[in-house]
């Protein structure tokens, strides 16, 4: 599969999820939804739907030595914060679909991994919440060193990079985008299921999410993702969009609305198999087509957006009001007090005075 980064000529390229050389190249912008520089190139595949990007020129983000989280900081705390607590919260809507499709019961005895799981805050929910046994394997290793310090199983993925266990359940959150061989990587980690094992898979939507971020080398629409995992033998169970937890907003991160992100809870199934010649349901692979529905979808997240920070900023408002409100009732015991100390005072004043002219 795709292995090449920096590329020098177009015969390279090719579809990170199915290896196809049907593409067209584009380039996209918009005013707040930001594209790819000009140092990328972006493909739109044909067969499958999957937007491939591939940097040019320039480094690519690393993992391993913390370079994705601290940047260049050289004074960091031992976790990403205030990201963090995002990342946690994401396990709400994890197990309303999980337990959608698996009973609860059942999933209090399943081996969970989480792949690219970082530090195991979202597995330390999935565990307070079902009883669960965990795992987290990634490249961070100050992040699985606080995953171990919870009692968490830890592999990492530069020293080990096959599993050799088997889960019950195997959860990739906003891990597949950065993966520069994405089709490899979900083939190795559905041969890590057990023989009725599920994934939940969570990527950025296309149509609600920009493509700048330089971190991420696939993107997917709702069709691409289900296409990419019914290919690698898993029956979808569930599918959708979500957001990013609410708490986002208030760490500046603007791009939360109901259609930000894609997920699809699959499980390992035989028969579910399918080929480029099956078709992809509602693909996009014209590239004119492609930007009049991301000029779309973004127009829409866009007014989402908007809402969001008009109700943050009314909620700011009337909380403002509220302080200056309880501090002037708060200070109404001072004034009546100043008022009544300067009454005694002048009627001290005139008794004084009348007591001289006696």
């Amino acid at each position: 599969m795709v292995s090449v980064q920096n590329v020098s000529g177009e015969e390279n390229y090719k579809c990170r999820a199915c290896n196809s050389g049907a593409f067209d190249k584009f380039e996209y912008n918009h005013w707040v939804f930001a594209g790819k520089p000009k140092n990328w190139t972006n493909i739109l595949c044909h067969d499958c739907g999957l937007i491939s990007h591939f940097k040019d020129e320039g480094e690519m983000v690393t993992y391993a030595d913390q370079a994705y989280r601290k940047g260049s900081a050289s004074v960091y705390p031992p976790i990403s914060l205030p990201w963090s607590t995002v990342s946690f919260n994401r396990w709400k809507h994890i197990a309303k679909i999980v337990e959608r499709n698996i009973p609860k019961a059942v999933l209090s005895g399943y081996s969970i991994l989480d792949f690219g799981g970082y530090n195991g805050l979202l597995v330390r929910a999935l565990k307070q919440h079902w009883g669960s046994d965990c795992s987290v394997a990634d490249l961070d290793q100050e992040g699985l060193d606080f995953a171990r310090a919870m009692g968490f199983k830890t592999i990492n993925l530069s020293e080990q990079p096959e599993l050799t266990e088997k889960y019950s359940l195997i959860t990739m959150v906003h891990v597949l985008e950065h993966i520069e061989d994405p089709f490899a990587a979900v083939s190795s980690l559905v041969n890590a299921l057990a023989s009725d094992g599920s994934m939940y898979i969570e990527v950025p939507n296309l149509f609600g999410f920009p493509l700048i971020d330089n971190a991420h080398l696939s993107t997917f629409s709702l069709e691409s993702l289900q296409f990419f995992c019914s290919a690698h033998g898993l029956e979808i169970l569930s599918s959708g969009y979500c957001k990013t937890p609410s708490e986002a907003i208030n760490y500046d991160y603007p791009f939360s609305t109901d259609r930000e992100n894609i997920y699809v809870l699959a499980r390992k199934s035989e028969g579910a198999g399918v080929t480029l010649a099956d078709g992809v349901v509602g693909l996009v692979s014209d590239v004119n087509q492609l930007k009049g529905k991301l000029t779309t979808g973004y127009g829409l997240r866009g007014i989402s957006m908007a809402g969001a920070y008009f109700r943050l900023g009314m909620s700011r408002l009337l909380f403002s009001l509220m302080l200056l409100a309880i501090s002037l009732v708060s200070l109404i015991p001072m004034v009546r007090y100043l008022v009544t100390s300067r009454s005694v005072y002048l009627g001290l004043k005139k008794f004084q005075g009348l007591f001289r002219k006696n």
